[in-house]
C-alpha cells in the first residue's frame, strides 16, 4: 500500500482499476480514429449523390532511411509507453523513488532537477504514471499510422518536446551530471536522443533523398560516441565502473537477467581495467559502424553490440525510468539502421575536382 502525505491510500487493485479505465479510453480512441475513417470511406457513397472525386496523384513514397527511423521511433515510443504499466513506480513511496539508480546517482544541478521531478511525481504518482503510459503510447501509434502527414509532423514536435522534458527533469540533464554518465548507463539520455531523432524527421523529405540529412546525422553520431568513449576511458575508476550497475532491481525481472547484472558488478571490482577496456572497444566499434554505415556486416556487428549494451549495461531498461524507459541502446540501433538505408551521399553529391 502507498500512503501519500495528504492521507490518500493506494493499493495495487486501485491502480489496476484506474489503469483498466485508461486502457478502455485509449482503446476507444484508437477504434474511433480508424473506425471513423473506414466507415466514412465505406458508407459515404450510399448517402451522397456527389460524384466520386478523382484520385489524387500518387503520393511520393517516404525515403527508406526516413521510413526506418520514423517507424523505429514509433515502435520505441509505443513500447516505452507500455513499459510504464507495471505498478512498481506508481506505488512506490517518495523515499523509494529517490533510491532508484538514475535518481540516486545524480549530483549538483542534475540532482536538483531530478529530485524536483520526484517531488512533483509523488503528489499523485498513479495519475502521472498513467498519463506517461497513454501519452507515449499515443505518440507511438500516431507515428506508426501517420507517415509524413501533417498530424505525423505535429506528433514529431511533441516527441521533441517530450524528449527534452524527460532529459532535463526525470533524467537530470541526461545523466550527464551523475555518477552513471557513461554510454553504458544511457548518457546522454534517451530523452536527448529521442528529441534529436524526432528533429531529424522534421527535416524536408527532399533532403533525406539526397542523403544530406543522413550524412550529417552520421557525423553527429560519431562525435557523440567518440566523446562517450573518451569519457569512459579518461574518467575511469573501479568505483565509477561499479556504479554503472544497480544494486537492486527496480522492476520485476528474471533471475537470469539480474544474475548477469550482479556478476558484472562483481567483475567491475575484481577486473575493472579489462572490463573497462572491453566497453571502450564496444563503443569504438559502434562509432566505426556509424561512420562506415554502408557496410552491412559492420552494421550487424554494431547492432549485436548495442544489444549487448542493452542487456548487460542497461538491463533492458528495467531500472524504472520515468519516461522513454527502454533506455538508449534501441535508439542507437534504430539510428544506425536508418543511416544504412540511406543513399550514398558521395554518389549523390560527388566531390568537385
Amino acid at each position: 500500500m502507498l500512503v501519500l502525505g495528504d492521507g490518500m491510500h493506494y493499493t495495487g487493485s486501485y491502480y489496476y482499476s484506474v489503469l483498466l479505465w485508461a486502457a478502455i479510453l485509449y482503446g476507444a480512441g484508437v477504434v474511433f480514429k480508424f473506425g471513423s475513417v473506414f466507415l466514412y470511406t465505406a458508407l459515404m457513397p450510399w448517402f451522397s449523390e456527389e460524384k466520386p472525386k478523382p484520385k489524387a496523384a500518387k503520393k511520393i513514397p517516404m525515403p527508406p532511411a526516413k521510413w526506418v527511423l520514423w517507424t523505429g521511433l514509433g515502435i520505441y515510443l509505443l513500447l516505452s509507453g507500455l513499459t510504464a504499466i507495471p505498478p512498481q513506480v506508481a506505488l512506490a513511496t517518495h523515499a523509494e523513488l529517490l533510491r532508484l539508480p538514475d535518481i540516486a546517482s545524480q549530483a549538483g544541478l542534475g540532482r536538483g532537477l531530478s529530485h524536483a521531478w520526484v517531488s512533483a511525481w509523488s503528489l499523485h504518482p498513479i495519475t502521472y504514471n498513467i498519463v506517461v503510459f497513454m501519452f507515449q503510447a499515443v505518440l507511438g501509434v500516431f507515428l506508426l499510422t501517420e507517415h509524413d502527414t501533417l498530424l505525423g509532423r505535429i506528433t514529431l514536435v511533441f516527441c521533441v518536446a517530450w524528449g527534452l522534458f524527460v532529459a532535463v527533469f526525470p533524467q537530470g540533464l541526461g545523466l550527464l551530471l551523475s555518477g552513471r554518465d557513461s554510454l553504458l548507463a544511457g548518457a546522454p539520455g534517451s530523452g536527448f536522443v529521442t528529441a534529436f531523432l524526432a528533429w531529424l524527421l522534421l527535416m524536408p523529405s527532399h533532403q533525406w533523398r539526397t542523403g544530406r540529412i543522413q550524412h550529417t546525422a552520421s557525423r553527429i553520431g560519431v562525435v557523440l560516441l567518440g566523446l562517450g568513449t573518451l569519457w569512459q576511458l579518461t574518467f575511469f575508476s573501479p568505483h565509477r565502473l561499479y556504479r554503472q550497475y544497480p544494486r537492486q532491481p527496480a522492476l520485476v525481472q528474471s533471475h537470469f537477467l539480474w544474475f548477469t547484472v550482479t556478476s558484472l558488478r562483481s567483475v567491475s571490482l575484481q577486473d575493472a581495467i579489462w572490463l573497462n577496456i572491453l566497453w571502450v572497444l564496444v563503443f569504438l566499434t559502434a562509432a566505426w559502424a556509424m561512420w562506415q554505415h554502408r557496410h552491412t556486416i559492420l552494421v550487424w556487428i554494431a547492432s549485436i553490440l548495442w544489444l549487448l549494451v542493452w542487456w548487460i549495461g542497461q538491463d533492458f531498461g528495467l531500472t524504472a525510468q520515468f519516461g522513454l524507459a527502454l533506455n538508449t541502446a534501441p535508439l542507437w540501433a534504430i539510428w544506425l539502421w536508418s543511416l544504412h538505408a540511406a543513399p550514398d551521399h558521395q554518389k549523390v553529391h560527388p566531390a568537385r575536382r
